[in-house]
């Protein structure tokens, strides 16, 4: 009866050893998380359209079916084999995918004979700022040659646990004629659907605002806010008058947190426009070289009239904070020359930077804005009409965007700078102006946020063995430890060979602490290891 049974197991070995070498026979590598709930791996191995629509969805067992690949470029053909042959251009991939949760890592992993421009290789999708190309390093896993040229499996990664992200498109293109793609992989991860509790929240207006502006007489009570520029000729152009406005979120959103567990879905503020100011609308964003002096080498016309009014973080100097500062307080304090509040963004290392200047004629740099303002019912080029919403949709694809606003939730207040580098001053009065919370004929800003508080997940925490003693029972061994339910224990005498504890009796201390006693003692020495298992 042994001998059945002895034979089955063999064949059960060998037919999972010829299972997995039939699935790495294209030669693709799986990622380390493609075996997660939340993935999902979709794979073509004979493609059916050669060009143009329906295009070619993944034909592999087991795939998953909502990504398609379309080839663009007319001439390619369909081999015996199934691959997409182009003999007369440069064929020119992209893939479409779509998921109901929010992407967190994509890799696609080809196999073609020819070579793939690297160049050309990129993740898109759209926000509420427009159009996103991300591009990552390629990375060539197999070549082999072959009569045709090699045949080469390049793969590419892209992290996006920065961005809010469930639809994209990747494109790639060949390097010329002749290329011929043999097959293709497809992994995506999403984050884990239904995780934390997804709070929307509308603030009808501000904790705090002002007009933060040097020649204010009524700081904090002034109804209305104008925001212009001032220019220094032999320093460059500065956001001088600027509206600014504060929100306290505690209370909604819970304060405290990992800066990460705030997962920002969506963000808008809408500000209310005043009258009496002849300014033209326009919704887009200027290049910096447009503001620079006539007479510079890098001056470049502006190419449409008026300038964007643009939505900015907020930073505090001389030890104040937000969540102690208030709205009349001094522009400058007493014996220091900057003023207080200013606005600011992140930058790639994290740390807030005041871009008061706004323009460096020595070193003119582009800084994107959080958001830049829109009016619906107003064409480009009109003047901006008064008693109107103008409207701020952030740009949640700008990674500093996104931390700002997860830091500001964490400490519980969000506070923003409205700006323009529109004309100042007294006999120039072609900038805007917007209704502050103290006015009785406008409203005050308001602020919509959609934020989903997870509790980010951790590595948990190794063991640590905190005392050895001898008892009456035997060897007693004291230790914390993330969930000793989870925990292995194991010894060796050698550092060789280790034996595993089987089901330890391990005891709870009210300190939350834990110990267990070993209490075979028949080996002369023991090395004693604790493993805490995911």
């Amino acid at each position: 009866m042994t001998l059945p049974s002895f034979r089955h197991t063999i064949v059960l070995v060998l037919t999972t050893r010829l299972s997995l070498e039939l699935i790495s026979a294209s030669g693709f590598t799986a990622p380390d998380w493609s075996e997660d709930a939340n993935a999902a791996t979709s794979r073509w191995q004979s493609f059916s359209t050669s060009f143009g629509e329906p295009g070619n969805t993944p034909d592999q067992a087991g795939s998953h079916a909502g990504p398609v690949l379309t080839q663009s470029t007319p001439g390619a053909i369909i081999t015996g084999s199934g691959n997409i042959y182009n003999p007369a251009g440069t064929s020119a991939f992209t893939i479409a995918d779509q998921t109901a949760a929010r992407y967190q890592t994509i890799s696609l992993q080809t196999k073609m004979t020819g070579a793939i421009d690297p160049q050309t290789v990129s993740l898109n999708f759209e926000t509420a700022g427009g159009a996103v190309a991300l591009s990552t390093d390629m990375i060539e896993l197999s070549r082999e040659s072959g009569g045709f040229g090699d045949t080469v499996i390049n793969q590419w990664i892209w992290d996006l646990s920065d961005y809010q992200v469930s639809r994209v498109s990747l494109e790639f293109e060949a390097t010329g004629t002749h290329s011929s793609l043999d097959a293709l992989r497809l992994d995506t991860l999403v984050r884990e659907q239904g995780a934390g509790e997804l709070i929307e929240a509308n603030f009808h207006e501000p904790s705090q605002d002002r007009w933060n502006y040097l020649f204010n007489v009524t700081p904090g009570t002034r109804p209305r806010a104008s925001v212009f520029r001032s220019v220094d000729p032999e320093i460059g152009v500065k956001r001088h008058g600027v509206f600014a406005f504060t929100y306290d979120t505690s209370s909604i959103f819970p304060p405290g947190k990992d800066e990460r567990a705030y997962e920002i879905v969506s963000a808008s503020v809408r500000v209310m426009t005043s009258d009496n100011f002849d300014v033209p609308y326009d919704p887009s964003l200027d290049a910096v070289t447009s503001y620079l002096p006539p007479s510079a080498d890098d001056f470049a016309n502006d190419q449409d009239p008026g300038r964007p009014i643009e939505l900015f973080g907020a930073g505090l100097r001389h030890d104040l904070s937000f969540e102690t500062w208030v709205e009349g307080a001094p522009y400058i304090p007493e014996g220091e020359t900057d003023r207080s509040l200013f606005p600011a963004v992140l930058d790639d290392s994290g740390e807030l930077v005041d871009i008061t200047l706004a323009v460096d004629y020595t070193n003119p740099l582009e800084t994107p804005a959080f958001a830049i303002g829109t009016l619906n019912e107003t064409p480009p080029g009109a003047p901006i009409p008064a008693d109107s919403w103008m409207e701020f949709e952030f740009d949640l694809s700008q990674k500093r965007v996104v931390n700002y606003l997860q830091r500001s939730l964490a400490k519980g207040t969000l506070a923003f700078t409205l700006t323009s580098l529109n004309g100042g001053g007294q006999e120039n009065r072609a900038f805007p102006e917007f209704y502050t919370r103290d006015s009785l004929l406008g409203e005050a800003p308001q602020l919509s946020l959609s934020v989903r508080v997870i509790e980010p997940s951790r590595e948990p925490e190794p063991p640590v063995i905190k005392g050895i003693e001898s008892t009456d029972d035997g060897i007693k061994i004291r230790f914390t430890a993330d969930d000793s339910s989870k925990l292995k224990i194991r010894w060796s005498s050698d550092f060789s060979s280790w034996i595993d504890v089987v089901d330890p009796s391990i005891i709870s201390h009210e300190n939350g602490s834990f110990s267990w006693t070993d209490t075979d003692l028949d080996s002369d020495a023991k090395v004693y290891q604790l493993l805490q298992q995911p």
